[in-house]
């Protein structure tokens, strides 16, 4: 009976650890959609400046300036959480990164603020802040990413996909809102973000030592797959340098529709199926290559406003998916996610700010229509032969094609035995909060390993293991590994999902 009481409030407190997972990773991108997809978007026409106010007043040249090095920053921050990680090691505190990219965030909206209300502010000071809160945007992604996998989130992939049509719900209530009011909006987002991380993270478990390692050590994606998520990230520049250029309607519609693509991925969640990433990855290329063509064929009015939007779609469901995926194969290494997820993440920001830059420079310099239908056409050409050069065969995503998009934990009846063990401590794992060390060493210690062998697997010391075994006893209420062993038997999977679910 007490067995059960534990089950059930534990799932209860998984459930809520779930939603505010949700809540806090929705204020992120709802606090980088409206930084860097409205601060410095083009008022466009009298009647959209009118009926969609932004707190801008800058020129249309200091606006492009100040949005490519937003975009510039995340590829750069990739880099720079990368090398620091390597270097610094065990040094670099978490906490402080995120405290101070924070703060560099709120620097910018507070002065965005000045600039709505008429006071100057040198262009330079706007584009250093740029360019700094662009990279402070990928250290605070990548902490919530951490943070879904300290935290053992059942299902990153919903929680990824949920947060995106979140942020867009957050975007379209902050543009509503008076001009002047829209950068205090959006630092509120991100003050009570950072709240929320922090408070998960206290009531996480991180592993109990910190391996950085470098990239070759590891694998958060097939090295075949990054050039395709360079040119999949090119094209989404593209389309919204092309989306800003039509103006705030533009953006807005776009944000619906990144609301729309993640309500549809929420709605395969809730029927329970499982996708595969590779699957997902040719239908979004298909979907991306025929935008391309459309947008490069028809007339940019209506057209290229509602292609514009469905190439939005596109890189939110995209990068849901790369998000969740990287999280699920770096926790497997039981590495820290903060440190790693740049390396999977810098093939796709940095093709975004390849297409940006490219886009812009096209529609800066004179004959438009004719010079974006040339650069749309090579671009999908460029994603076709990547795809048909790079993309890697079957038999490199055989033991990850349904990673990222797990929806629920779901035993087959021809499930071999070894699968079924498997599953019974990831749940086991979720139910007691293990870490995910303790969650390896559990694996060993049911199959009747002893202490000794596990260090010798995991390359980690023996009194390491001996005290993560004690914290597993401790977690579990047992007392012995044969009554561990014994406790694992008797778990049913399929009871302890139906208590999480309800």
């Amino acid at each position: 009976m007490a067995q059960g009481t534990a089950k059930k409030a534990a799932g209860h407190h998984i459930g809520a650890m779930e939603l505010l997972s949700v809540f806090g990773f929705s204020l992120m991108f709802g606090w980088f959609f409206v930084t860097f997809f409205w601060f410095f978007v083009s008022t466009g026409d009298a009647s959209d400046a009118a009926l969609l106010p932004s707190p801008s007043t800058l020129s249309t040249s200091v606006c492009s300036l100040a949005l490519t090095l937003l975009f510039i920053g995340i590829p750069l921050g990739d880099v720079a959480m990368r090398f620091a990680a390597l270097r610094l090691r065990e040094r670099l505190n978490a906490r402080l990164l995120l405290v101070l990219s924070t703060v560099v965030a709120l620097l910018l909206s507070g002065t965005l603020t000045l600039v709505s209300l008429g006071i100057p502010v040198p262009d330079t000071l706007i584009a250093v802040l740029s360019l700094l809160t662009g990279m402070a945007s990928a250290v605070l992604l990548a902490g919530w990413l951490d943070i879904c996998g300290r935290t053992r989130i059942r299902n990153v992939l919903v929680c990824t996909t949920a947060s995106f049509s979140g942020g867009a719900l957050w975007y379209v209530l902050c543009v509503l809102l008076p001009a002047l009011a829209q950068p205090p909006v959006s630092a509120f987002f991100l003050l009570a973000s950072l709240a929320l991380l922090f408070y998960m993270g206290s009531r996480s478990e991180a592993p109990a030592e910190l391996r950085v390692e470098k990239r070759d050590s590891f694998l958060t994606s097939p090295r075949e797959v990054e050039p395709v998520f360079l040119m999949l990230g090119a094209a989404a520049g593209i389309v919204f340098a092309l989306l800003i250029a039509k103006g705030p309607l533009a953006i807005v519609g776009a944000m619906v529709a990144i609301l729309l693509a993640s309500l549809l991925m929420l709605a395969l969640a809730a029927l329970r199926l499982k996708i595969s990433v590779v699957l997902l990855l040719r239908v979004l290329i298909v979907i991306t290559v025929g935008t391309l063509l459309a947008l490069s064929a028809l007339p940019p009015e209506p057209f290229w406003m509602l292609l514009g939007c469905i190439g939005a779609a596109v890189w939110a469901v995209f990068s849901a998916a790369n998000y969740a995926n990287l999280v699920k194969l770096i926790v497997e290494k039981n590495l820290p996610i903060l440190y790693h997820v740049s390396s999977g993440t810098l093939p796709k920001s940095a093709g975004f700010v390849v297409g940006w830059c490219a886009a812009l420079a096209v529609l800066y310099s004179g004959v438009i229509d004719e010079k974006v239908s040339y650069l749309l056409l090579v671009a999908a050409f460029l994603l076709v032969v990547v795809a048909m050069v790079f993309y890697p065969e079957k038999k490199h995503h055989d033991d990850n094609a349904i990673h990222s998009s797990d929806f629920i934990l779901k035993l087959e009846s021809t499930a071999s035995e070894d699968s079924v063990l498997n599953a019974k401590c990831e749940a086991l794992a979720r139910l007691y909060r293990l870490s995910p060390r303790e969650a390896d060493i559990l694996t060993y210690l049911i199959r009747g390993r002893n202490a000794k062998y596990i260090c010798e697997k995991l390359v980690i010391s023996e009194h390491t293991v001996k005290s993560h075994i004690y914290s597993i006893y401790l977690k579990t209420d047992v007392h012995s590994q044969q009554k561990l062993m014994d406790l694992v038997e008797e778990f049913s999977v399929e009871q302890d999902t139906d208590q999480m679910l309800h």
